[in-house]
């Protein structure tokens, strides 16, 4: 829950080794169209606002440049095939 990963499942979001590239523009296309069948595209299930934030929150877990203030927030993933659904809160 703190991006750190789990080894031969999910990938630590807190360091500098990014295996498609570590720039905001690389995480926001993962999130947006998936990477070979690893992680399902997110453009089908969340807005292009919601993907700027999860994008934005993603790259601040390494100090990657982002926006601080669209990073904010909750993020929660649901099960699918409910999918992923991100949470504010105000």
């Amino acid at each position: 829950a703190g991006g750190q990963g789990v080894v031969g499942f999910f990938p630590n979001l807190t360091d500098d080794d990014w295996r498609y590239g570590g720039s905001f523009d690389k995480i926001h296309e993962t999130l947006m169209e998936g990477r070979r069948g690893y992680m399902p595209a997110f453009n089908e299930v969340l807005s292009g606002e919601q993907v700027d934030q999860l994008a934005n929150y993603v790259a601040s877990l390494s100090g990657i440049a982002h926006d601080a203030k669209k990073a904010e927030g909750v993020f929660e993933v649901g099960p699918f095939p409910g999918g992923p659904a991100l949470l504010d809160e105000d």
